[in-house]
């Protein structure tokens, strides 16, 4: 009976030193679970400061944005502007697009200038309005600059609005031209006196 008695001891000792591990391991899983729940609101808490943070870098930015186009749109003072005058070498069409564009948007005011647009008379060419000093700017072809500028006329280019001529020869496909030497025998309609024929002299000599 003794002998049972120790063994039972053993046993309730054993047994209550198993529930003592266990139980002493439940703090941990506890301390564990805290600590994974605290770290998961730590890492929400994150992610809504940086979405926060995100929204308000680009409601900044896009407030920066529609200030300064405002601020770019200002009207300037007039009495505050160089007065400039453009020569354009044509009436008023979609060629100058862009001048149209920057004397809108208010470009040009943003440089400090008051640009009048003058469009072609039919009598003075930009060239000659420039060199008269009638105007302060012109739009021309490169060839007539060049051959102002042979013929000792005082001018220079200072911009390139097109960098491809845009001058282009055009028929109906009925008419079976498709190069420069189906013209020969043609009847050619070309603008006479500006570089529209110079350059189809130019293309037929070099073509025939």
């Amino acid at each position: 009976m003794v002998e049972n008695k120790s063994l039972k001891k053993k046993e309730s000792q054993d047994i209550l030193s198993e529930n003592t591990f266990v139980s002493g391991q439940k703090p941990d899983n506890v301390n564990v679970a805290s600590k994974d729940a605290s770290q998961s609101k730590m890492s929400f808490h994150t992610k809504r400061y940086f979405i926060i943070g995100t929204m308000l870098v680009i409601l900044l930015v896009a407030v920066l944005g529609v200030y300064l186009n405002f601020a770019h749109a200002m009207p300037v003072k007039t009495s505050s502007l160089q007065n400039i005058n453009i020569a354009l070498k044509w009436v008023h069409q979609s060629q100058f697009a862009g001048n149209y564009v920057a004397q809108e948007k208010g470009f040009y005011a943003a440089r400090g200038l008051n640009v009048t647009l003058i469009p072609y008379n039919f009598k003075d060419s930009p060239i000659d309005l420039v060199a008269s000093g009638k105007v302060e700017f012109g739009i021309a072809g490169a060839d007539e600059i060049l051959l102002a500028r042979s013929k000792g006329i005082p001018v220079k280019a200072v911009a390139v609005i097109y960098q491809i001529n845009p001058v282009c020869a055009f028929s109906l496909k009925s008419s079976g031209i498709k190069s420069p030497t189906d013209f020969v025998g043609k009847r050619i309609g070309i603008e006479k006196g500006i570089n529209v024929e110079y350059e189809y002299d130019a293309m037929m000599k070099i073509c025939i």
